[in-house]
């Protein structure tokens, strides 16, 4: 699994996006892009102490809520691919306990 996290902030506008490169069951690979865009415009410092906190409380909170739902569709993703690999495992091994009696019935 690859990560791709991309932050750009500009003057006027902030944008978060977050990026992450899997494959599926089929071996494709698979991308999971979320982004959040701010246009709303900053407040000057100098305009207002309180005002100029207010927005950057606000601002963290929408960070804070965009890597939360990154982190949990993250999650949501490892335990499919947690859980396919485990079926995997156990058909194989299934595989491999069949040969093995074949083989033994074989050598009798």
């Amino acid at each position: 699994m690859q990560l791709l996290p991309t932050c750009l902030a500009t003057s006027d506008s902030s944008s978060v996006r977050y990026r992450a490169k899997m494959n599926d069951e089929y071996g494709e690979a698979s991308s999971l892009d979320l982004q959040l865009s701010i246009s709303e415009g900053r407040p000057s410092k100098s305009k207002g102490g309180v005002q100029w906190l207010r927005w950057q409380a606000a601002e963290q909170i929408r960070l804070a809520a965009i890597e939360k739902a990154y982190a949990e569709r993250l999650r949501e993703l490892t335990k499919r691919e947690m859980e396919m690999a485990q079926s995997e495992f156990a058909r194989a091994n299934h595989l491999w306990q069949t040969e093995k009696e074949d083989a033994e019935r074989a050598e009798k």
